[in-house]
């Protein structure tokens, strides 16, 4: 039945479970990212994205030298994936969600800092350079771990090494008043994974597109299983779409699982308003 479907969501529903159990990756990053896609590419060819990263790999690899150290093979990097293959940030379209699909940004070579970090870190650990993804507020930065100030990338601006005064400078800029360590620790790829599905989200809620929210939504739960208040998102959404016995159930299962939630009276109006339209 619809409720049990969107409750426990299928590989159909939810590409992300194929390599994503109990929010735990079984993959890389950039193979999650693209299983990700296919919740809109449902016949995409996860093999052959993996062939082009492998391919930008062979050719970064025979211009390092025998033992290339971390500046090397950043600078080869850069050359290769912005200069030669012109990788870039879509300023002009940055909201739009093709940004956000793995496949497309290998494809069209455009994206948002996020998948274009996925794809310069799995480029990266190809040639032998393992880099990190960060929690940068707003603007996805790659680190690489190092004494003293780490060395941060913003692949959005074809690879510029980013300086302490000019992250300072960044978060003042976009409102923070204090500088927290934090913003530059290592993050896990599942948090770089919720952290794509939530700009999808935020993209498509916008828009007033209530099935891809859905969608996404499904995904969010496979990576963040217990993140309860994603069921109030999903059961929106399906309200908006007229699914209302499943609307109903993932609900009713947000009140169940967040009883201290502060717009728990909203929702159990929302609720009564839903089983009295069902008569």
């Amino acid at each position: 039945m619809l409720p049990d479907r969107d409750m426990n969501p299928s590989s159909e529903d939810a590409p992300l479970r194929d390599v994503v159990v109990a929010g735990q990756l079984l993959c890389s990053l950039e193979t999650a990212a693209l299983h990700l896609a296919r919740q809109e590419y449902p016949d995409l060819n996860v093999g052959h994205c993996i062939a082009k990263l492998d391919e930008i790999a062979a050719r970064v690899r025979p211009l390092l030298s025998d033992a290339p150290d971390p500046p090397e093979i950043l600078g080869m990097l850069n050359d290769v994936i912005f200069r030669d293959l012109a990788f870039r940030g879509n300023h002009e379209d940055y909201y739009s969600p093709r940004n956000s699909f793995l496949n497309d940004v290998i494809e069209l070579r455009l994206g948002i800092p996020i998948t274009l970090a996925t794809v310069y870190m799995a480029v990266a650990r190809r040639v032998g350079l393992d880099l990190q993804g960060t929690a940068f507020p707003g603007h996805f930065l790659v680190r690489h771990t190092r004494s003293g100030w780490p060395i941060l990338v913003d692949c959005f601006n074809g690879g510029r090494i980013m300086t302490e005064e000019e992250c300072l400078a960044r978060l003042h800029a976009m409102g923070w008043a204090t500088w927290d360590p934090r913003f530059v620790e290592p993050v896990p790829a599942e948090a770089i994974l919720r952290r794509m599905l939530n700009n999808l989200k935020a993209i498509y809620l916008e828009r007033h597109d209530l099935e891809r929210p859905r969608r996404t939504v499904l995904q969010i739960l496979v990576v963040a299983p217990d993140d309860h208040d994603e069921r109030y998102t999903l059961g929106l959404a399906l309200a908006g779409l007229g699914r209302l016995s499943a609307a109903v159930a993932e609900l009713e299962r947000f009140l169940a699982q967040r009883p201290g939630a502060p717009n728990r009276g909203a929702v159990e109006s929302m609720v009564r308003a839903l089983r009295d339209r069902l008569g």
